[in-house]
């Protein structure tokens, strides 16, 4: 399946990002819960890894990864939260690969005019 396949969902109270990462699971799961990994495509910080912690994800089977976003309070909010989470789930992807990502801010631009896009 192609990355192009999965379709991400962004309406002005939710989004919902699909990826399918080429990657195991385990090195995935490392990108997500290691703060200085995670610094590299997202932001550091603690991360409670328990039950009812404070930052929580699910892996399931193959290495796909759902980010889902609720409660959104209209258009700017889908805009700002999903230009910021697809640029991040690409550069997520550019780390897993080995990757960088030579100008953040660039990617960001070509996420939000993309979400623009998917909520008009």
């Amino acid at each position: 399946m192609n990355q192009r396949d999965i379709p991400d969902t962004i309406t002005t109270t939710t989004l919902r990002f699909e990826r399918l990462l080429d990657a195991p699971v385990d090195r995935i799961w490392q990108h997500l819960v290691d703060p200085e990994l995670r610094a590299r495509w997202f932001m550091g910080g603690p991360t409670e890894l328990a039950t009812g912690g404070r930052f929580g994800l699910a892996m399931h089977g193959e290495t796909r990864l759902v980010l889902t976003h609720a409660g959104l309070r209209g258009r700017q909010d889908a805009l700002d939260f999903g230009g910021g989470w697809h640029s991040h789930l690409a550069a997520l992807e550019r780390r897993i690969r080995r990757q960088g990502v030579p100008d953040f801010w660039a990617l960001h631009a070509d996420s939000r005019a993309t979400v623009e896009r998917l909520l008009e």
